[in-house]
């Protein structure tokens, strides 16, 4: 399917792309491409994609002979892909928030994940609204101690937040999420897409973004948690000195 048949199907089943939930619906096949070619899905791929919107994506993986677990919170949108998608057992649906609490995925995507056997890919164009949490959940559920069960992820993002996964030290974007995502994954922002390329356009600009998780030299669950409480506490204070805050 091309841009105009994946909008044809919102109008068909009688949906509109919903701003508040951060829908904005990525349809040029040259970008889908693009993007499923940085993460090299094919034959035999184990994907998660989070917010599949139409499907425009989860198709092509599908054609490329990859097995998809897509997690969609907008019921109209669920009804939409189990039509699109009946009768593809490469092809399971999780129907709810993907997140179940700040940065704690869903208990459903966990258990499918952790009891599958089998190392997967993430690949979507996520919800512009939750994509630093979503990111960070899959993170820290699973790189800290090693063992990490997935392998790469490429994910759409809004271009402020791939600056800020992507950050050097010394620079205005660098901060928290900076420190923590690169000490759990190598962080590589792949392209800049404008807001044109979405489908309604968003009022800023995207970035593909590329991580691979750091899972030799991750930290025990343990040392990231300490780890984290203090590099949080160092940026939520940026202006004082450090060792006054730490004592």
């Amino acid at each position: 399917m091309g841009r105009s048949e994946d909008a044809e199907l919102l109008r068909r089943f009688g949906i509109r792309p919903s701003r508040r939930k951060g829908q904005h619906f990525l349809f040029q096949p040259r970008l889908l491409e693009y993007i499923l070619d940085e993460a090299a899905v094919g034959e035999g791929d184990a994907v998660v994609e989070v917010g599949p919107g139409t499907g425009a994506l989860t198709a092509r993986m599908l054609d490329r002979g990859a097995s998809v677990t897509a997690v969609e919170i907008d019921p109209a949108l669920c009804r939409l892909l189990r039509r699109r998608f009946e009768g593809f057992s490469r092809f399971r649906l999780i129907e709810g928030d993907v997140l179940s609490g700040k940065r704690e995925l869903n208990r459903e995507l966990l258990s499918v994940l952790r009891t599958g056997g089998r190392a997967f890919k993430i690949v979507a164009n996520l919800p512009f609204g939750s994509a630093t949490a979503l990111i960070m959940g899959f993170l820290e559920a699973f790189v800290p101690g090693g063992g990490c069960p997935w392998t790469k992820a490429v994910v759409m993002v809004q271009k402020e937040v791939a600056d800020r996964f992507a950050a050097v030290p010394r620079t205005k974007a660098y901060g928290t999420v900076s420190v923590l995502a690169q000490i759990l994954s190598r962080v590589e922002k792949l392209r800049h897409v404008s807001r044109g390329a979405f489908h309604p356009p968003p009022k800023v600009d995207a970035a593909v973004i590329l991580f691979i998780p750091l899972t030799e030299e991750a930290p025990s669950p343990e040392l990231y948690r300490v780890t984290a409480e203090f590099v949080r506490e160092a940026f939520a204070h940026r202006r004082k000195k450090l060792g006054k805050r730490l004592s």
